[in-house]
C-alpha cells in the first residue's frame, strides 16, 4: 500500500511541474507577444 501512495506522490509532484511549465510558456509567451508588438510599432 506504502507504494501505491508513493506512485500517487510521484504523479502529483509531475502535475505540479506540468502546470509551472504551462504557466511559465504562457507568460513567456505573453511577453514575447508584447515584445514583438512593441517593435513592430517602432518601424
Amino acid at each position: 500500500m506504502s507504494g501505491f501512495t508513493g506512485y500517487g506522490n510521484e504523479n502529483r509532484r509531475q502535475n505540479e511541474q506540468k502546470q509551472c511549465i504551462a504557466v511559465w510558456q504562457e507568460r513567456w509567451q505573453t511577453e514575447y507577444k508584447l515584445e514583438s508588438e512593441g517593435n513592430l510599432l517602432k518601424i
